[in-house]
């Protein structure tokens, strides 16, 4: 059971995360708690991912005094591998999608996805919808 619990608590992290990332790169904006993370993060000058990792240590440390009960493995999982990546090098992010794996997965996909010549996906620019200053 514990496996399962496990599991499916990982598999939600990752959706999480990924939507999350979906809708910052979309420029359609965040949860809350990632919008204050983004605003802390403009006042507050070290590394989103540090900023992060202390504010979900300071809300996880507040819940096991406040209630405890309420702290299960998916917590812990979320406060801790919910993740970002910063990049700041495009061609050295792009060459990490030249990789046997990626490859093997364009030419498995290529039939019922849209693909360059290669087979690799054909990607679009997203068009901002709105932005606030």
């Amino acid at each position: 059971m514990l496996k399962k619990r496990i599991a499916m608590s990982l598999i939600g992290v990752l959706v999480c995360a990924a939507a999350v990332g979906v809708f910052k790169a979309a420029a359609l904006g965040v949860d809350p708690f990632q919008s204050l993370m983004s605003g802390l993060n403009m006042v507050i000058p070290i590394s989103f991912g540090t900023l992060y990792l202390i504010a979900n240590a300071i809300l996880l440390l507040f819940s096991l005094i406040a209630d405890r009960h309420n702290i299960g493995i998916a917590t812990v999982l979320n406060l801790t591998l919910f993740g970002y990546i910063e990049i700041e090098d495009e061609a050295k992010w792009a060459a990490g999608a030249d990789t046997a794996i990626n490859r093997k997965w364009w030419d498995y996909m290529a039939d019922i996805m849209e693909t360059n010549p290669d087979n690799s996906p054909v990607t679009k620019p997203l068009v901002p919808l709105f932005h606030l200053d």
